[in-house]
């Protein structure tokens, strides 16, 4: 419940430096998105090959022009993220999915480099390219594991009976988006870019920071963090409620 209040708390704050900096503007963002698990842990066994791994995010977009070419701007998404591994395990063939849902809140700060005051709007203007950099602040809402194991020695890894509990309910990242803005007139403008998201912090719970090999177990690595990374399209359409600045 704390988050919710924090999130409140945020757009509150946004919405009071606006009246007093710049122009707000809202609307809605999506993307589809490359998804990795970097380090994954596999609970004490050994690490599975990585699988070329997807999934959406969309959500709202809302913040403020603080100049002609500066701005601030935050988002709260719904973002699927995980990783799919295959590999030969104990003689067999191992499937491994992992599902990591999030609500994610990235601030970023805003800079148009090119852009020019001078610029007339109406009906429409030339594309303008933009850059977006900031943290991210993620909030886990649910984690599933499915795994299949066709291997005749033992069992595949087994895990708690709630996923959930193996992650972190906060995450914290670097995000970063460069890509081309355009104005269709003097308040709706469209926005379409590559999105970066690189995690600081290890999504695994301190509990089961187990060493990375045990290969007939004994112990031949030692536990590396897992962190999450996501990179893919991002694209978002606006409402200006200000004039352009």
């Amino acid at each position: 419940m704390k988050n919710y209040y924090k999130i409140v708390a945020a757009i509150v704050l946004l919405l009071s430096v606006n009246q007093v900096f710049g122009q707000f503007y809202m609307g809605f963002n999506g993307g589809y998105n490359a998804t990795a698990i970097l380090n994954q842990n596999n609970l004490g066994f050994q690490e599975p090959d990585y699988q070329f791994t997807t999934g959406p995010s969309f959500g709202g977009t809302m913040g403020f022009q603080i100049s002609h070419n500066t701005g601030v701007r935050m988002d709260i998404n719904y973002v699927k993220q995980g990783q799919l591994y295959k590999d030969e395990f104990w003689d067999g063939n191992l499937t491994k999915k992992i599902d990591l849902d999030y609500m994610q809140i990235p601030i970023m700060f805003e800079w148009l480099p090119f852009e020019d005051p001078n610029l007339v709007y109406l009906p429409a203007r030339s594309p303008m390219f933009y850059m977006l950099s900031g943290v991210q602040f993620g909030f886990l809402l649910d984690a599933e594991i499915e795994q299949e194991w066709d291997g005749r020695q033992g069992d595949a890894p087994t895990y708690p009976v709630e996923n959930k509990d193996l992650y972190k309910s906060t995450d914290l990242a670097v995000v970063i988006e460069h890509g081309v803005q355009y104005f269709y007139d003097q308040r709706w403008f469209f926005n379409a870019g590559i999105r970066c998201v690189f995690g600081i912090t290890d999504i695994n719970e301190s509990e089961y920071h187990i060493d990375d090999h045990l290969y007939n177990y004994l112990p031949v690595g030692e536990y590396e963090p897992s962190r999450n990374g996501t990179w893919g399209l991002n694209i978002t359409v606006a409402y200006l409620l200000g004039q352009k600045l």
